[in-house]
Formats: C-alpha cells, sequence, structure tokens
C-alpha cells in the first residue's frame, strides 16, 4: 500500500449509562441516549484491509470494482471494490496514486461525490452518513426518530443539501461548507 495514503478506521462505542443516570422521561422520550456512537481513527501503515474471497462454487461471484465516481473537478476518483466491501478507496488523479482507504465497520451501500466541492458523502445502512474530504474523515449521526437506516443518498445541485433515503422515509440533510463557518 502506498505509504503517502491515509487509512481512516471507522470505530464505534456504545456510551455507557449508569442506572442512577436515567429517568422515566429519558428512557421513553430520548432514545437517542442509547445510540452507538462512532469516529474515525488514523490507522498505521502498513494497514491490512479485510478481503473477502469469492466462492469460485457460485455462478457470477462479485469480485472487483462494482462502484466508481469522479469529483466534480475530476481531482479524485471514488471506488469501491466487492471483496472489499467495507472499503471506499480514494484516488488522487493528479498523483495518479492512491490517497485515503475509509474502512468502515459496515459494508458500503452508496457513496456520491458534492457536486461543488471535493467532498464525498457515503452510507452503510445504519443511521449515519459519513463524509470525507482532503482536510479528513467525519462520522455524523442522522438526528431523526425511530432509527432512520439510511440506505441511499443524494447531493443536491448547490452541495449545500443530502437527500437521505431509507426503505421508507426520506430525510434533508442541511450541510455547512466548509467557507460558510
Amino acid at each position: 500500500m502506498n505509504t503517502k495514503a491515509v487509512v481512516f478506521k471507522e470505530v464505534e462505542k456504545r456510551p455507557f449509562v449508569g442506572s442512577e443516570d436515567l429517568s422515566v422521561h429519558q428512557l421513553t422520550v430520548d432514545n437517542s441516549l442509547f445510540s452507538t456512537q462512532s469516529k474515525y481513527e488514523i490507522t498505521q501503515l502498513p494497514a491490512q484491509v479485510p478481503v473477502i474471497k469469492p466462492d469460485p462454487d457460485r455462478a457470477n461471484p462479485k469480485i472487483g470494482i462494482s462502484a466508481l465516481a469522479f469529483s466534480a473537478d475530476n481531482r479524485f476518483l471514488a471506488t469501491k471494490n466487492d471483496n472489499m466491501p467495507q472499503s471506499l478507496w480514494v484516488w488522487d488523479m493528479q498523483r495518479l496514486g492512491l490517497l485515503a482507504v475509509l474502512e468502515q465497520t459496515a459494508p458500503v451501500r452508496c457513496f456520491v461525490w458534492d457536486p461543488r466541492r471535493p467532498r464525498l458523502a457515503l452510507c452503510t445502512g445504519n443511521t449515519k452518513v459519513y463524509l470525507w474530504s482532503p482536510a479528513g474523515c467525519v462520522s455524523v449521526n442522522v438526528p431523526v426518530e425511530g432509527g432512520f437506516q439510511v440506505q441511499s443518498l443524494f447531493w443536491h445541485c448547490s452541495g449545500s443539501s443530502l437527500v437521505l433515503l431509507s426503505k421508507e422515509h426520506i430525510c434533508l440533510c442541511y450541510v455547512e461548507a466548509e467557507d460558510e463557518k
């Protein structure tokens, strides 16, 4: 693996809540009290990316690159390899080299580039949206009641918002741009 690449590994933790910290009101109203939190940690190189070996006896085994997308400025290319479903690879097309690997705790379902900025959004079928940019990665919980499971997502043409889709619902997520801070 390219020693200049950065491997971001998603790490999950469940918040510890002692029984003395709970009230009946919190138990019935605040479901987010028990939600799993995640963050990215940078993995030391060399890193080992989990690989699934395809079954050669199975018809049409999932193997190799199944999805790819260029950033709006054509500087970056994101790829998903079916042999490594929990990893998303980000390539720097100017340097023709690997820039980053995002290793998720679940298989990547969907990834889409912001149409205006070099910013990538992805989902894995859980209650989070993940964002990557050259500045780093972030994991964001979707603040919707009932455990909104993000199955796919789409950027608005302005890059200011994301449409998040679950199996039965839709959610609009507004994203603050770096220059608006």
